[in-house]
């Protein structure tokens, strides 16, 4: 008895090195679980049985009535379509059993059978497969919001606004807690709407006074993510205006919900919301979320939406750079061949509408740095990537931010990760020091928009090796809290 007592430790031991060993591969990385292979292959990234089809100029009915026509010439004769508001619209949502499977290079209709694409133009439309939208976020604590705990800073100083541009700053993401978010003053107020269901102003969405809830299609913008997302992404933008020192405007927060409670969105309320804050006047749009795309070419709608139409709108566009997703980078790894060591690179795994910055453009990619490299977990490119935010706190591969105005009951705060949150605090800084010089809609933007930063002493800070290194576009990187 004693010797098989004296055994026991042995054979844990055994075992516990037979399953590390299982755990990992000759080369040091996990070796995926069959349930989670398994779950990698089933994601496909979009709405089955949805398009998104987005006209051009001509005859909207004409157009119409031929998209139907080739739609019928492949056994789809009766689709569901739903608009962006009440009002006729530029975007709409086509949805039909199997349609996904109907885009082709050239426009909708038959084709060979796994033929299909993700996207497809043709002389009348744009043509795109809803794709499912998340929130880039690695750790958000779950409070108990609804006790209290979420509560505006003390020492944020109050902002009337006088003397100052008002920048209005759309963000699209899950809501607002407006009970919990007590800086009421931040919010965007849509003066040309009454607070009562016939929409005043004609918008299309009725009761629009604070923004619009694309998901339930209402005027309700409550933050019901668990985490609060959205209130959070709001809160930094909040914060980066309150305590600068030489902040030298005032903001206003266009709350669009675009993300339902468990932080999953689609395109096209994407692609809608980014409408409603171009009609609306909106001057920066925050987008603290995206999507993995692998089409040979570039989302041609979305594209054109973005690097286009909003320039000419004088609107700058601030995406998160993405984050690991470990179905989505399986899926990649296995089915798209994307090599392990290169899925946080943008170049090889194309995160949208991160990837769509470019060099004479208006967006503004982000991603957490450490002033050094950046987050293993996030995405990285000198190409795709302009501007890194300085993490408060590193502990091992966690590039922390300090969360805004959070308190515990006993005084201690709390901390996030994710790229959402480093570019909500770099749209916060970039619109709280934006000045009223630079004219979206003249020349080059986003160069416009950096050099007045840089104007600025103490704001960028350069460091050549994240260039270098491929990180981030000049290795330039802001801190989170500013003098």
């Amino acid at each position: 008895m004693k010797k098989c007592m004296g055994a026991m430790p042995v054979l844990l031991l055994a075992l516990l090195i037979v399953q590390c060993c299982r755990a990992q591969d000759a080369k040091g990385k996990p070796v995926i679980k069959k349930e989670e292979r398994e779950k990698a292959s089933s994601y496909k990234g979009y709405e089955e049985d949805e398009i998104i089809i987005a006209f051009k100029e001509g005859e909207y009915q004409v157009s119409k009535a031929r998209i139907k026509a080739e739609l019928a010439r492949s056994g789809i004769n009766r689709v569901d379509i739903r608009q962006c508001g009440n009002c006729g619209s530029y975007v709409e949502l086509w949805k039909a059993k199997d349609i996904h499977n109907v885009i082709h290079s050239e426009g909708v209709g038959g084709g060979a059978a796994g033929s299909s694409k993700d996207v497809g133009e043709d002389t009348i439309a744009y043509y795109s497969r809803n794709f499912i939208s998340k929130l880039p976020v690695e750790y958000v604590p779950v409070l108990p919001w609804e006790s209290g705990h979420f509560r505006a800073e003390t020492s944020f100083r109050p902002i009337d606004g006088a003397g100052r541009d008002t920048i209005v700053i759309a963000v699209l993401d899950t809501g607002i807690d407006t009970v919990q978010f007590q800086l009421a003053h931040f919010l965007w107020t849509n003066k040309a709407e009454r607070p009562v269901l016939s929409d005043r102003d004609v918008s299309c969405y009725p009761g629009d006074i604070r923004g619009w809830n694309f998901v339930d299609k209402n005027a309700n913008i409550r933050d019901d993510n668990k985490g609060r997302h959205g209130s959070l992404v709001s809160g930094y933008i909040a914060e980066a205006f309150s305590t600068a020192q030489f902040s030298r405007n005032f903001v206003q927060i266009m709350t669009l919900k675009t993300h339902d409670k468990d932080g999953n969105g689609d395109l096209f309320d994407c692609i809608c919301a980014i409408h409603y804050a171009k009609e609306m006047k909106a001057r920066i749009i925050n987008a603290s979320w995206g999507f993995y795309y692998y089409d040979t070419i570039p989302h041609p709608y979305l594209t054109k939406l973005i690097t286009e139409v909003l320039p000419e709108a004088g609107i700058l566009f601030i995406a998160a750079a993405g984050n690991e997703m470990r179905d989505v980078d399986e899926k990649a790894r296995l089915d798209r061949k994307v090599p392990a060591d290169s899925l946080r690179d943008l170049g090889h795994h194309k995160f949208y509408p991160a990837c769509l910055s470019g060099d004479a453009n208006s967006v503004i990619t982000v991603t957490t740095t450490d002033g050094s490299s950046v987050s293993p977990a996030q995405n990285y490119s000198a190409r795709y990537v302009d501007l890194g935010v300085k993490a408060d706190r590193v502990r091992g591969r966690r590039m922390e931010f300090l969360g805004p105005f959070i308190f515990y009951p006993a005084g201690e705060q709390e901390y996030v990760r994710g790229s959402s949150f480093a570019a909500a605090i770099a749209t916060g800084q970039i619109g709280a020091f934006l000045p009223r010089t630079v004219d979206n809609a003249q020349g080059n933007t986003k160069g416009k928009v950096m050099q007045a930063l840089m104007d600025i002493p103490g704001i960028v800070t350069k460091e050549p090796p994240l260039a270098d290194k491929n990180y981030i576009r000049g290795g330039k990187f802001i801190k989170h809290k500013q003098p």
